[in-house]
């Protein structure tokens, strides 16, 4: 710790910037130590603005043989450490930090790699200079410049860049940190190109650093450790350390009880504030170990007069949480009332994560929240042959994020609502192109895969089309699954005005998987059989005249729609 009259360093995740500059700093050095004691290759997550980024900075500098960095860690802990002082700058070191990876396209997200292993070669531009290297160099940074990168070439530049590196240093081991390695990954589930960004860092980081014998040590950092079609699954000597389960890191990123009261001290801050404080960033346990949100902690020291605030869930716009709740089973809905009123999940939790088990497994959704830092896990239990904890929410500020999931959620149906006028308006006018296209953007914004998973689409659409038509109910007498003249119709709109409306009747209609029947054939069959089945009868023994036969197939999230307007006979 430094003196109270020292700025800190929030926003700062550089350590040599930090230092330099003589800003408040938190000592965690002793993360070099647990390093130095671990794997070969490391894998550390932790949630996003719990300090990963400085962490690896600190490593950075620690091992680079790039400059005089000796100065950085005097007085600190690592400092006092002869042992490890002995290590230092003995490495070149690769740095690659991928948390700006996050295009809207493959294409754009490669252009991003690039980028950031173009700033991974320009760090270590004297091998431009070196008449062995020269060629090499260029060659590799026009082709990471280029508009349109290559995805294979680029993959193949690291493992390339070790080599040099190692031959230029005279066989010095070199040291590869990897900071945020998950953020490309998510952004690529979220957008619709998960599988090209896989695939991409499986050539780039696993085939770099399997079983390479010119690597000291490789850490990476990210929320989640990505599995199943991972990298990781192909390193020996590998470990991951996450938030559950006690080991070598767990008091290393965030700030146990101590160092927050000695912050407080430090800032002329005498503790009356501890209870507010560790009611909004308290309660998050890695492991056996009590730790607070560093991020909203030094927040609130540097501006103590506002008070508590959210200041860790205003750094993300929730996306990821929006697509978890949204599109996932309503039992995780149900989960998430529960866990707002104080209540605990009992789940399995599995370090190893896989994306593509989040929209069918209702425990995946726990664990990326848990991950994320949105859950806290606590009495942990063998169950099966199965690792399960109960989950809360850890604190204040993660309630506040969830509550402004449940607004935008309830904004999305007032949203939905006026979508349901306009749908209605256009049934009505008989427009029934662009009454499709509106229940179509309702069913794809509003529902979830699991509420019309396909043994279930043809009852649920029914039921919620007929919940819809209630609204309904001043103009029309709304009929389901009545007897009409040689069949039985799903829904009838019968107007109570024949002057002013048309009526309406509905089939609905799912592709018959067994016979692997199409969404375009499902419709041609409903719309067969209102014809055949003569159900304007009805209509025409309460003197309505026109009706419109509308066929539905639907399937999944899926639908189409056709109408007819027929005379009733």
């Amino acid at each position: 710790m430094k003196s109270k009259s020292q700025n800190t360093s929030l926003g700062y995740s550089d350590f040599k910037s930090i230092r330099e500059q003589n800003l408040y700093y938190v000592d965690k050095t002793s993360v070099i130590r647990a390093v130095h004691e671990g794997n070969q290759v490391m894998l550390i997550t932790r949630p996003r603005r719990f300090g990963k980024t400085l962490t690896l900075s600190t490593l950075r500098y620690f091992y680079s043989n790039a400059g005089d960095y000796r100065p950085l860690f005097e007085g600190l802990a690592v400092g006092k450490d002869a042992e490890m002082m002995a290590l230092q700058g003995q490495n070149p070191v690769i740095f690659l930090s991928f948390k700006k990876v996050k295009g809207e396209n493959w294409e754009d997200s490669l252009r991003l790699a690039c980028s950031v292993l173009e700033s991974g070669l320009l760090e270590h531009s004297y091998l431009e200079k070196d008449p062995n290297f020269t060629d090499w160099y260029q060659k590799n940074l026009a082709m990471l410049q280029a508009r349109k990168p290559d995805a294979v070439a680029c993959g193949a530049v690291l493992l390339r860049l070790i080599d040099k590196l190692y031959e230029f240093h005279h066989e010095r081991k070199v040291v590869v940190l990897v900071d945020e390695y998950d953020t490309p990954v998510t952004t690529g589930w979220l957008n619709g190109y998960y599988r090209e960004v896989v695939d991409f860092l499986k050539v780039l980081l696993g085939d770099a650093l399997k079983d390479n014998t010119k690597v000291a040590k490789s850490v990476f950092t990210g929320v989640l450790r990505v599995s199943k079609e991972s990298f990781f699954s192909d390193f020996n000597n590998f470990a991951t350390f996450s938030v559950i389960g006690q080991d070598l890191f767990s008091d290393k990123i965030g700030f146990v009880p101590e160092e927050v009261r000695q912050i407080l001290r430090d800032h002329d801050l005498n503790g009356r504030e501890w209870d507010d404080i560790s009611k909004w960033y308290d309660g998050y346990r890695f492991g056996d170990t009590t730790i607070f949100n560093p991020w909203s902690i030094l927040h609130y020291v540097e501006y103590p007069s506002k008070g508590t605030k959210p200041y860790w869930v205003n750094t993300s716009n929730n996306r990821l949480l929006m697509e978890l709740f949204f599109q996932s089973s309503g039992r995780v809905r149900d989960t998430l009332d529960t866990l707002m009123k104080g209540g605990k999940v009992n789940t399995f939790v599995n370090e190893h994560f896989t994306y593509d088990t989040l929209h069918n497994n209702d425990d995946a959704v726990w664990n990326m929240l848990l991950f994320a830092g949105y859950l806290r896990a606590e009495n942990q239990r063998l169950v099966v042959r199965k690792m399960h904890y109960d989950l809360s929410i850890p604190n204040q500020e993660v309630m506040y994020a969830y509550e402004v999931i449940i607004e935008t959620w309830f904004r999305e149906q007032l949203q939905a609502d006026r979508t349901l006028d306009f749908m209605f308006e256009y049934l009505l006018k008989g427009e029934m192109k662009v009454f499709e296209r509106f229940l179509r953007d309702f069913v794809e914004r509003v529902f979830s895969y699991h509420d019309t998973e396909s043994r279930y689409t043809e009852n649920f659409f029914h039921a919620f089309l007929l919940g819809l038509f209630v609204r309904l109910d001043a103009d029309f007498v709304i009929r389901s699954n009545r007897e009409a003249g040689l069949g039985r119709y799903d829904i009838a709109l019968l107007p109570k005005d024949p002057d002013k409306h048309a009526g309406f009747v509905f089939e609905i209609k799912m592709p018959d998987v067994a016979y692997k029947e199409t969404l375009k054939q499902a419709l041609n069959k409903a719309k067969k059989q209102l014809q055949l089945k003569k159900y304007a009868q009805e209509f025409a023994d309460r003197g309505i005249a026109k009706v419109f036969q509308v066929a539905l197939a639907v399937h999944g999230k899926e639908v189409l729609v056709k109408a007819d307007l027929v005379a009733a006979p």
